[in-house]
């Protein structure tokens, strides 16, 4: 008799901690890891607070890069064959918040650099900016001037690399 209050005692125990177990587990996420995002150009693992997502208006495709080099390579890639950007968003390299890629403020060929080279940070201020390219060289450039004939060879270049 003494026995079987054991063993009821003790299967008591064991579903409470199997219970306490699996609760834990889920909280903890026993789920399927999802699987890392690649750069659509270089192939790189696409980073959060650099990546670049530019979204097609044929179609409504979204395209996503690793950094706003890529970003910017790809999209005058795009501008070359006559195909036509909805819209475009970027991490503000010191706030992390999506601004307008297309509006942006951008450190070009930085000695910092966390990607691809030549290293390009976008910014919602041209303040920010500028302070961030006294720190750590580069030069000033708007959306425009980074899409130049110039700018657009030197960052083929940099993907050939």
């Amino acid at each position: 008799m003494e026995g079987n209050k054991v063993s009821s005692f003790t299967r008591r125990r064991f579903v409470i901690w199997g219970l306490i177990f699996l609760v834990g587990m889920s909280s903890y996420g026993f789920k399927r890891k999802a699987k890392k995002e690649r750069c659509l150009l270089c192939s790189k693992y696409i980073k959060p607070h650099l990546a670049v997502d530019i979204v097609l208006k044929k179609k409504k495709i979204k395209v996503r890069t690793c950094c706003p080099m890529c970003g910017s390579a790809i999209e005058a890639r795009f501008r070359e064959k006559g195909i036509e950007i909805e819209s475009a968003t970027g991490s503000d390299y010191y706030t992390g918040e999506r601004i307008n890629y297309l509006k942006g403020h951008f450190a070009y060929d930085s000695k910092h650099i966390e990607c691809c080279v030549p290293a390009i940070y976008v910014f919602k201020k041209k303040e920010d900016a500028e302070k961030f390219i006294s720190r750590n060289g580069g030069q000033y450039m708007t959306h425009d001037e980074l899409l130049s004939t110039k700018v657009r060879k030197k960052l083929e270049e940099g993907l050939k690399k």
